[in-house]
């Protein structure tokens, strides 16, 4: 059986079903597979991921599906001016999302969110950077879903990349290299929201009997 996983790019496609995957089968009497599909930007994914939903859930194989799961960026879209917390922003993406969903679908569709961005992930685990930098990563991030929009994790790895290594950030180089060593685990008790997927995640696919 598998989980769908819907992701902005190729950074997501690339590293995740190897990552999510090395938290969650090690907790399951059988494997379970993230199969991704990538849906090309924020854009493109407000805007398709709904219906491709609808397809996977109807397709001849869904019985196979255990869920769709949309994992979207925080930080990025242009939200309305009321909406200014990290709380707020999450229940208004869902809800726009959950109403183009059928009634009927909406119990296998699961819409997370990286806060603010993947790249938090690999700043709640600081050994896996050089040395050059990982001082300046220990000091910003105890709380990586804190860093904040104004610095949020890519660019603050581009920064640090920049200054203190003399070279750029490349994202689906670098990343896919630090998301190898980044330990499922670490990420899990420091991200509360990436905690919360797994947990929804691994009751979905106990509750699927697995």
């Amino acid at each position: 059986m598998k989980f769908v996983l819907f992701v902005e790019g190729d950074t997501e496609a690339k590293c995740l079903p190897e990552f999510i995957g090395r938290w969650i089968n090690p907790k399951l009497k059988s494997p379970v597979a993230i199969k991704t599909a990538n849906l090309k930007g924020y854009a493109n994914f407000i805007k398709d991921a709904p219906a491709k939903a609808v397809k996977y859930l109807e397709a001849p194989d869904a019985k196979e599906i255990i869920s769709v799961v949309g994992l979207l960026d925080l930080y990025g879209p242009n939200y309305p001016k009321n909406i200014d917390s990290v709380d707020k922003k999450i229940t208004w993406q869902k809800n726009f999302l959950f109403q183009e969903i059928p009634k009927k679908h909406r119990d296998r569709y699961i819409q997370s969110f990286a806060v603010h961005e993947l790249e938090a992930w690999l700043l709640s685990h600081p050994e896996i950077f050089s040395n050059a930098i990982r001082g300046q990563i220990e000091k910003r991030c105890s709380k990586p879903e804190t860093v904040d929009f104004d610095e949020p994790p890519k660019k603050l790895l581009k920064r640090l990349y920049s200054t203190r290594l003399k070279r750029n950030y490349k994202e689906i180089v670098n990343g896919a290299e630090l998301f190898k060593k980044l330990d499922p685990e670490i990420v899990y008790h420091k991200c509360p929201r990436f905690m919360d997927l797994m947990d929804q995640l691994f009751a979905k696919a106990k509750a699927a009997g697995l």
